[in-house]
């Protein structure tokens, strides 16, 4: 009687768990009656969430850029809101790290008086890491295996760590008033030293503000470095990225008339998916030399990272401005990615860079929004098709010149391949008997018969098949006479 011998294998996959739409409705109220609506901007991400078996609910920020004017000047403010919303899926259980992202398809503005109502519709996209488990079987010293060595993704975890990031900037022109301020953070590089993960990138300041009462749009960029405690394990591979939630700017006022420094402090939550893999044999075939195996098996899915980059990528196009329009200046820009596609050697990313250009008219200053698609190719030897992952676009520059529109793009991409691993989880003998067999066996072996299953419907091991027939290849190559001595 055979002692099989099981073990416990635990895999973990990323999975997509859904999408959902969800409408919200932010309510602002100003000091001043609203004359128009030049622009809004809208940024909505997910903070937290709770998952339970079968549902995950989670909980979310929309930070939104308003730009209006009241009949006199041109004031900018920025509002934060709350929403939440929930997911069911049977995969979900207290275990599952979630990952979320979040875009809007689809906003308007109702003005009433010193209200307004912005009316939005998002799109919120979930990935969760699911466990899996399953006995599986070992390998004996009396087996004949057939094993292979599999990289398998044994735990995962997915960190949201706040941090702020202050830096002092200078403004090309004399700050009257601070309308707007837009953060990027594009994480480059990271080191982990026990808990503490020092991430380090460069970060974009894009500040609109009026300066003897002309409009003017600052892009400001630097280095930063932020330091972030949590329970890592330091043989995992990590993949960073950041959401920026708000952006403050403090004047730094001086007796002085020309009032050009400032201090950003950008808040953000910085993302880290963690994965940690291992090498494992996974037995997939098994027989004694008198005994055969009826075998059950079971596929268990496994992500494991491939890479992540940061790049940049330049995008022109033309746009057309209304008759006897004069350029302002350009805000509240943003690029959303619409489709990421993998193939051996290369990544396609699809997206819209949208913005709005404040322009001067016969009528006043208008809002006028654009909407610009882009292509960008990358390239990386560890791509493969089938890959999955995620990319995400800032826009760090938009500049118009004449009518041809130049914006510069941080993409942040990275990707995973998930993979499935047939294991044996249970087993159920058939004895084979034999004495009875020829001390000399003598058969054709058709073409294409590999030198493992050969040597199982034999009962020996593939050295032994060899020792004997030193002319076989595996698979053969044509039909073969092949020898045997049953040692008896």
């Amino acid at each position: 009687m055979a002692n099989l011998q099981f073990d416990s294998l635990h895999s973990v996959h990323k999975q997509h768990i859904g999408t959902i739409q969800t409408a919200q409705t932010v309510r602002i109220s100003t000091r001043n009656d609203i004359s128009e609506v030049l622009s809004v901007g809208v940024e909505s991400f997910v903070s937290s969430y709770e998952a339970t078996s079968g549902e995950v609910s989670f909980y979310g920020k929309t930070a939104l850029r308003l730009v209006y004017t009241d009949g006199v000047g041109t004031i900018g403010s920025t509002y934060n809101a709350d929403f939440t919303a929930n997911m069911a899926s049977d995969c979900i259980d207290t275990s599952t790290k979630m990952i979320f992202e979040v875009s809007v398809l689809d906003k308007n503005v109702e003005v009433d008086g010193n209200t307004a109502n912005i009316n939005l519709l998002l799109e919120i996209s979930a990935w969760g890491y699911v466990c899996m488990d399953a006995p599986v079987l070992q390998v004996a010293d009396d087996m004949f295996v057939l094993s292979s060595e599999r990289q398998i993704c044994t735990k995962a975890d997915v960190f949201m760590l706040p941090t702020v990031i202050d830096q002092q900037l200078t403004a090309s022109q004399s700050i009257q008033t601070v309308l707007l301020a837009q953060s990027v953070l594009c994480p480059t590089s990271y080191s982990l030293d026990g808990n503490v993960l020092t991430v380090g990138g460069n970060a974009v300041v894009r500040l609109t503000y009026l300066s003897q009462n002309e409009l003017v749009t600052d892009n400001l960029s630097f280095p930063f470095s932020t330091e972030l405690e949590g329970e890592f394990d330091t043989d995992s591979t990590l993949c960073v990225s950041a959401i920026v939630r708000n952006t403050k700017v403090r004047l730094d006022i001086s007796e002085e008339q020309q009032n050009t420094t400032f201090t950003a402090e950008i808040s953000c939550l910085v993302r880290v998916e963690a994965c940690q893999t291992q090498q494992v044999r996974i037995v997939e075939d098994a027989y004694l030399s008198n005994m055969d195996f009826d075998f059950s098996k079971k596929s268990l899915s496994t992500t494991l990272p491939v890479c992540s980059m940061v790049t940049s990528h330049k995008v022109e196009q033309s746009v057309t401005l209304p008759p006897q329009a004069k350029l302002l200046t350009v805000i509240n820009s943003n690029a959303t990615v619409t489709q990421t596609t993998f193939n051996d050697g290369s990544c396609t990313v699809k997206g819209l860079v949208g913005a709005t250009l404040l322009i001067m008219t016969d009528a006043g200053i208008k809002g006028h929004g654009v909407e610009l698609p882009f292509v960008c190719t990358l390239q990386d030897d560890s791509f493969v098709s089938g890959c999955t992952g995620g990319c995400k676009a800032d826009v760090t520059d938009f500049t118009l010149d004449g009518n041809v529109a130049s914006v510069t793009l941080g993409i942040c991409l990275y990707c995973h391949n998930t993979t499935s691993n047939t294991v044996i989880v249970s087993a159920e003998e058939i004895p084979f008997d034999k004495e009875n067999l020829p001390a000399i066996e003598v058969f054709i072996a058709n073409k294409g018969e590999t030198l493992w299953n050969l040597a199982k419907s034999l009962h020996i091991s593939t050295d032994e098949l060899m020792e004997t027939n030193p002319q076989i290849t595996s698979p053969l190559e044509e039909d073969t006479r092949i020898v045997i001595y049953n040692k008896l």
